[in-house]
């Protein structure tokens, strides 16, 4: 659980960052319009900018499987609690037809 909490302010933290970058971005690009700046500094903000949406995406990811964790963790990672259109896994049904066999073989009493 305090993995998740953490990922999800780890996402707060990388879209904050986002948003500078982009604004550093748009000045970079204002400074290379007036002659101040060269079309590599252009470039390197472009690739600041790419590298912090990248970290979003691997802190969107890392929330998710933290999530998918903790769901398994407290026995609600199956299809049945999923709603997942398949058919459903009876333990207790398959112990009942099983019960008897050895080896595939039927011993009957």
């Amino acid at each position: 659980y305090e993995y998740m909490v953490s990922n999800e302010s780890r996402i707060k933290s990388v879209k904050d960052q986002i948003r500078a970058y982009a604004i550093a971005l748009d000045g970079v690009q204002q400074e290379e319009a007036l002659g101040n700046r060269t079309v590599l500094d252009v470039l390197d903000a472009y690739q600041e900018l790419l590298n912090a949406n990248v970290q979003e995406v691997r802190a969107r990811r890392d929330y998710y499987v933290s999530g998918m964790a903790l769901m398994l963790a407290m026995g609600k990672l199956t299809a049945k609690d999923l709603n997942l259109n398949v058919e459903y896994y009876d333990a207790e049904k398959h112990s009942k037809e099983t019960r008897n066999k050895w080896l595939s073989l039927s011993i009957d009493k």
